[in-house]
């Protein structure tokens, strides 16, 4: 603080074992989803970023489609009910067919593909 000013509060993570995946379909990044395996074999995603709007449902499906391929039993998505963006994560999920199975905790296991849900992408 050199000049006075309040410094930002920032959250540094060193973790183990994390995974970034960066959504890049074709020239620049679009995206990045963060995530680990847990103990029991399931993916804990952890943060889903988009910048741009269009991107976000295709990282979702390829997310996903990441992890099943790694060997996934199941994906769990935490999403704070106090989250200022709760509302609109809760919606994602329902639509990627995550399941809530506590509050503010939702689980989509492999069985539900694009190909076995109706109305599919």
């Amino acid at each position: 603080m050199t000049n006075g000013s309040a410094r930002p509060r920032t959250l540094p993570h060193i973790v183990e074992g994390r995974i970034v995946y960066t959504y890049q379909p074709s020239g620049w990044p679009e995206g990045v989803l963060t995530g680990f395996f847990n103990t029991e074999g399931g993916c804990v995603l952890e943060y889903v970023i988009a910048w741009r709007g269009g991107a976000l449902m295709p990282m979702m499906h390829a997310g996903i489609a990441e992890a099943w391929d790694r060997g996934a039993r199941y994906i769990l998505f935490q999403i704070p009910p106090d989250h200022p963006q709760a509302r609109g994560l809760q919606a994602l999920a329902k639509r990627m067919r995550f399941e809530e199975y506590s509050p503010g905790w939702y689980v989509r296991y492999p069985d539900l593909t694009p190909e076995t849900w109706e109305g599919g992408r």
